[in-house]
């Protein structure tokens, strides 16, 4: 990510991450549902003996294509991301498959939410809470309305929360100073509000104790200085051209 005109279409993407929530899919029951955890929170009893949010995946990933064409202006900008979204993604649905939870949206938004959170006040996944939160959105999501739900919309909902890590992974990677930094912590922040409709005080991550609470606080999500960083346990191979930087687990 060179050019000037990238870096500049990324940051101001975050000081309007709020328009994130017009490109979400649309009249998607799984995504509607989504964003009443923040009024509702996650429950916390047993999962579903099967979960209501998987799918059989198509491998066109097209909502993937839709996110890019609608958040980038421009051609250019659009052919720079993409490979990192594709990358992410295909990682990621690796990673899932061995670990035995495989295309569910229930898994891509509990990793949305430890990554989110890493990056808005950076606070990291142990090794518990993150199959507790699936387990948690599993409960959530089985209500009627996600059950009648399509593959494709499942699948939808799994790449939007997707796009969502990749779009901090590329803002974090076009940030240059700490003031940039800091817009990307607040954009992190606002894609949990998005998803979710919560605020990262909400959010408790303490492995198998670590939970979502509803009715939380209507004010703007407040991002406390932190350093980020991914969830432990996951790593994805960036696109070619990205350089890591020695200061930091970002690219």
């Amino acid at each position: 990510m060179k050019t000037k005109s990238l870096v500049a279409a990324l940051l101001g993407f975050c000081l309007t991450a709020g328009s994130n929530a017009q490109i979400s899919p649309e009249n998607n029951p799984v995504v509607m549902a989504a964003i009443q955890v923040g009024a509702k929170g996650l429950p916390t009893g047993p999962k579903p003996s099967k979960s209501p949010t998987t799918f059989k995946a198509s491998p066109d990933h097209s909502f993937v294509k839709t996110y890019i064409e609608k958040l980038f202006d421009t051609q250019k900008e659009r052919d720079a991301v993409t490979p990192v979204f594709n990358q992410l993604i295909e990682s990621f649905g690796k990673t899932a498959k061995e670990a035995g939870f495989p295309d569910d949206a229930s898994a891509s938004y509990a990793f949305a939410v430890s990554l989110l959170m890493s990056v808005s006040n950076g606070s990291e996944l142990d090794e518990d809470a993150f199959p507790t939160l699936i387990g948690q959105f599993q409960n959530y999501f089985n209500q009627p309305n996600v059950l009648k739900a399509t593959d494709k919309q499942k699948q939808e909902a799994y790449d939007y929360a997707l796009c969502s890590i990749s779009s901090v992974v590329v803002f974090l990677s076009a940030a240059k100073n700490a003031d940039e930094v800091e817009k990307v912590k607040l954009s992190a922040a606002l894609m949990l509000k998005n998803l979710l409709g919560t605020n990262p005080e909400q959010i408790d991550l303490k492995g198998k104790e670590t939970t979502i609470k509803g009715t939380g606080p209507t004010k703007p999500a407040e991002v406390p200085a932190a350093t980020g960083g991914m969830a432990p346990g996951f790593s994805f191979e960036i696109a070619q051209g990205w350089v890591k930087d020695e200061k930091s687990s970002w690219y």
